[in-house]
């Protein structure tokens, strides 16, 4: 009948009702739970003629996290595009085929120290690991091909420093036409998981 004060808990314990549903009481969390979303998307095109040099998707997202002993879930969905009439590949038969590489870049230092995380290969065939490959075989050019490269993996930063992930992106073959974000949105998703 009187007002009672709930004492306090111990560290990383959430508040809960009781298995009786009458009283709150605080409960030990076992197991992964989601802590922080950060949702980044664009649309802003960028575009890449030559397969040296990796280059800045303007697809990026930062996150600081809750606790230094938490993951980070990475989700990237990288839209990409293949103009019309480039980048010819013959390897013996008449394919008409275009690549991009997407690698995804991460930094937990406040970005000067930039590490890839994950990324695609140097096939010039279009065999990346995180990347895309289109084929036209009928005709002399290659359509204008559209598509969405997916790609998700676990980060561990080890600390509460701000974590930016950023995606980079060149072409399988020289004197191709690729873009990404172009026409589409590309998003980067992070999830912070709590006690892994």
């Amino acid at each position: 009948s009187a007002d009672e004060r709930l004492a306090k808990g111990t560290a990383g314990q959430l508040l809960q009702m009781n298995s009786g549903a009458t009283a709150p009481e605080w409960a030990t969390v076992s197991g992964a739970q989601m802590g922080k979303i950060v949702v980044a998307t664009t649309t802003s095109g960028q575009s890449s003629t030559s397969n040296s040099t990796l280059a800045d998707t303007n697809l990026t997202a930062t996150m600081t996290p809750t606790a230094a002993t938490s993951k980070i879930w990475v989700q990237i969905n990288q839209h990409c595009v293949v103009g019309e009439g480039t980048a010819t590949y013959d390897s013996g038969n008449p394919d008409h085929r275009a690549s991009i590489a997407i690698n995804a870049m991460c930094t937990n230092d406040g970005g000067s120290n930039w590490n890839t995380t994950v990324s695609g290969g140097n096939d010039a065939g279009g065999a990346w690991s995180f990347g895309w490959d289109g084929r036209h075989e009928v005709g002399n050019a290659l359509s204008r091909i559209k598509g969405f490269v997916c790609h998700s993996f676990l980060i561990d930063h080890n600390g509460t420093n701000d974590v930016t992930v950023k995606t980079q992106f060149k072409c399988g073959l020289a004197n191709m036409n690729v873009l990404v974000n172009s026409g589409g949105r590309s998003s980067i998703t992070l999830i912070e998981v709590l006690n892994p």
